[in-house]
């Protein structure tokens, strides 16, 4: 056969080094030697990033009382003390299911990490959360390097957010803050992972694999499952990764890439987003947010539409403006970002206006968004002045990247000293003891004096109530998780009613024994009460520390359960609202005066289980338990189901009709969309292992076999 190969080409062709050459060993160790020097860089990112917030690494408490970590703390000392039985929560609001307080994979990292290493739980959050935010500039400059192909670019990008606290001073709050004052450990200890997810995802997007749809999904999961903040913000990152391939030409293969990922995602952490927990962070976002209702009646309505109009055209005017090159399509992902989340966090700082759930929150991802954006402008500087010079030697090369990266990192390193450590060694340090800490005492004192009743405390004293014990409140935590209705209402009326009689009465519908007041004088950031001093001359003051004043409220039937009379029972009219003083004391009287001869006592092996012995019980006897209503709890009478119906203050009262001696017992089931989680999780987790192999391995046997 003829060789038509032109020998300048057959000569350029010999020159190809074959496999197993000695050139292609040398290009395979260039190549493990940039992957050492990645990790090099990222596992510096991590060790200095530590340094700065060393700290967190050591003590249990923090001295920041008014963040919201207490309610992670609690969720973690609950998994702690009655896991496997963790499906009711008993202490906050009445009682709520516990998958809708919140996401679970942190309390659960953290109560693993007390049983493995011996350490408290506080101690093990600190570490958890501390190591989660060392790890996020390593992240980062993965991520960066990757999109950017510039070693320079991750490594300003990555030691920028590390070492500035942010870059929108007197703005917003910095990253450190949003960790230890605002105490958002879960939303913090998910940026390593989104920032990674996003990374894989956009290599997906380009090279799509079987494997990286799983890891895709799997990074996911774990943000998704810690924190729907930052779920939300990967949204965001993803949708402009999206856009990007989008208007850069690789639609197609883009889109199916991003809607397998959101599926193979979904169904990982089905199990926990079911329709009701999905409703009810959707409804607590709103109130930071904008809800769908709320949109359709702001005035703020035509100027969004206007904007989601303009968005296509203006993302195709800046890629037009940008050119269609590798660079500016990074260039696109960086501006959009930044801008991005730069809109929700000064929007709601300058403007009061809110574009998004909770979002002062997002302070973190525009710190991220920004630094990414200030390590792509430092390459872009490093390759003018590598441009400068006229067919640059590739000393001259590494010497320009070198000396531009070196300057950079000496005004951020120059900078922290001034502005990051001094702020981050006091809001990471610990307390160094809490005992005269007034929320630890309060919660110490009432521990002592509870038994079934609950309390209402609100501010700093209810949050941190229950990872100091395990006393039943009004409030609580986690206000998306609370499916009865009333404590809102109550608590208003509490901290701001005029009529303190009526507040009186709706604690004891509630069964509240102690009222915790916060005085003028106290030390605390939350002064709800409109006039503290409403309940003196109305209720004792028992105890009283530092501006904390405890009101005892009498209570003639103090008992978690009792009998009450069914037929009175079905003669209560609802409470229709929080004045009706009428049905309201109907049913305060029903609790006070109860039949007499039949008795009740009760028992609760675990939070989801309630035991009911009833001796001298007529027809007439129905047991009343003073928890909230839930449709997931069921009523036996050995192999008969006893009816569960909601009464007063949406709490749980049954009517056996049985007569004499016997025992109610009350276990709380899965609701119907929680089953439906769990078969959607674990169809995904088996079939996804079948589906890799399929694609990966049975082409390969096809070719074999023809």
């Amino acid at each position: 056969m003829r060789n038509f190969v032109n020998p300048k080409e057959r000569k350029a062709v010999s020159a190809i080094p074959a496999r197993g050459s000695t050139l292609m060993k040398i290009r395979k160790g260039t190549s493990k030697l940039d992957v050492f020097f990645d990790a090099a860089i990222a596992l510096l990112a991590f060790l200095v990033t530590a340094f700065t917030i060393y700290p967190i690494f050591s003590g249990e408490f923090s001295q920041n009382w008014g963040s919201i970590e207490s309610a992670f703390l609690s969720d973690a000392v609950f998994i702690v003390e009655n896991y496997p039985h963790v499906g009711w929560y008993p202490y906050w609001y009445g009682g709520i299911p516990f998958h809708l307080s919140y996401t679970p994979l942190l309390p659960y990292l953290v109560a693993c990490l007390h049983f493995l290493m011996g350490w408290s739980v506080a101690h093990a959050y600190r570490v958890l959360t501390g190591i989660a935010y060392a790890a996020t500039p390593a992240a980062l400059y993965v991520l960066t390097k990757y999109v950017s192909r510039s070693r320079v670019a991750g490594i300003i990008a990555s030691f920028a957010y590390a070492l500035i606290p942010t870059f929108f001073q007197g703005l917003t709050p910095s990253h450190i803050e949003i960790l230890t004052v605002y105490g958002e450990g879960p939303h913090t200890f998910t940026l390593p992972f989104l920032l990674l997810a996003v990374a894989v995802l956009l290599h997906n997007m380009r090279r799509p694999t079987s494997i990286r749809y799983v890891t895709t999904a799997i990074l996911v999961a774990v943000v998704a499952l810690t924190n729907v903040i930052a779920l939300f913000a990967f949204a965001l990152f993803a949708l402009v990764a999206l856009a990007a391939e989008i208007v850069y030409g690789r639609s197609g293969q883009a889109f199916r890439v991003f809607v397998a990922s959101v599926l193979l995602s979904y169904g990982l952490v089905a199990f926990q987003f079911d329709p009701q927990f999905i409703q009810a962070s959707a409804s607590f976002g709103a109130g930071g947010g904008v809800s769908f209702v709320g949109l359709l009646s702001s005035p703020w309505l035509p100027v969004i539409f206007i904007t989601l109009t303009l968005v296509p055209g203006g993302l195709m005017i800046l890629r037009h403006s940008l050119g269609k090159s590798e660079r500016t399509r990074v260039a696109f992902l960086g501006l959009v970002w930044t801008a991005l989340f730069g809109t929700i966090v000064l929007s709601k700082q300058l403007f009061g206006l809110s574009l998004a759930p909770q979002p002062i929150r997002y302070t973190p991802e525009l710190d991220l968004s920004a630094a990414f954006l200030i390590g792509l402008v430092t390459a872009g500087v490093a390759a003018l002045v590598i441009r400068f010079r006229p067919e640059p030697s590739q000393s001259f090369r590494h010497l320009a990247k070198v000396g531009i990266t070196g300057l950079v990192l000496s005004v951020l390193i120059f900078s922290s000293t001034v502005t990051l450590l001094p702020l981050s060694y006091r809001v990471t340090a610990p307390s160094t003891s809490i005992a005269d800490v007034p929320e630890y005492r309060i919660a110490a004192w009432l521990s002592s004096h509870v038994t079934d009743e609950r309390i209402y405390a609100t501010g700093t004293p209810g949050f941190w109530l229950n990872a100091f014990s395990n006393v039943q409140q009004i409030r609580g935590g986690s206000e998306q998780g609370a499916v009865n209705s009333w404590w809102a209402p109550v608590g208003y009326e509490i901290n701001t009613g005029v009529d303190p009689q009526l507040s009186v009465l709706w604690a004891k519908a509630w069964n509240v024994k102690y009222i915790v007041v916060t005085f003028p004088n106290a030390t605390t950031a939350y002064h709800d009460y409109l006039s503290p001093d409403e309940f003196s001359g109305v209720l004792p003051l028992t105890y009283y520390y530092q501006g904390f004043g405890i009101y005892e409220v009498p209570l003639t039937q103090p008992t978690l359960v009792q009998c009450v009379s069914a037929q009175s029972a079905a003669s209560l009219q609802p409470i229709s609202d929080i004045s009706d003083r009428q049905d309201l004391s109907n049913y305060v009287s029903l609790v006070n005066f109860p039949p007499i001869g039949p008795h009740a006592t009760y028992s609760m092996p675990n939070p989801d289980e309630i035991v009911i012995s009833v001796s001298n019980a007529s027809t007439d006897t129905a047991i009343l338990v003073k928890m909230t209503f839930d449709e997931r709890w069921h009523a036996d009478i050995g192999n008969k189901s006893v009816p569960i119906a909601s009464i007063g203050p949406d709490f749980m009262i049954a009517s056996p009709q049985a007569t004499g001696n016997y025992h109610l017992v009350l276990n709380l089931q899965q609701s119907g969309g929680e089953v439906v989680g769990y078969f959607l999780t674990l169809i995904t987790i088996v079939l996804t292992p079948i589906l890799i192999i399929v694609t990966r391995f049975l082409p390969r046997f096809r070719k074999k076999q023809i």
